[in-house]
């Protein structure tokens, strides 16, 4: 196995960790989905995060690393974000003077 995969097999087994995470706070904290449908998420990873916003990963933590989007957790060194957090991103990026963006 190279580097690459090895890497990659490590992001995939992160990835499935992070969501049995999830999955257990959301069944440990069932109040916080009240008038929500079951199977909606409340905690995002990145994946879900880039194909809901239509960014890259890079681009992602790109904008995590300039502040722009913050995660509410982190398992691990995986970060997941909740709607919240993806509606502050949005209104950083819909100002009305774009100079104010640094």
């Amino acid at each position: 196995m190279g580097k690459k995969d090895f890497n990659e097999f490590l992001d995939m087994f992160a990835d499935v960790i992070a969501n049995k995470v999830v999955e257990k706070l959301n069944l440990a904290y069932p109040e916080s989905f009240e008038g929500k449908s079951r199977h909606e998420k409340e905690y995002l990873n990145v994946q879900d995060v880039c194909k809901q916003l239509h960014i890259s990963k890079a681009t992602l933590y790109r904008h995590r690393d300039l502040g722009f989007l913050k995660p509410s957790l982190y398992v691990g060194r995986k970060p997941l974000f909740t709607k919240k957090d993806i509606e502050d991103y949005l209104k950083v990026f819909n100002r009305d003077d774009p100079s104010s963006i640094k």
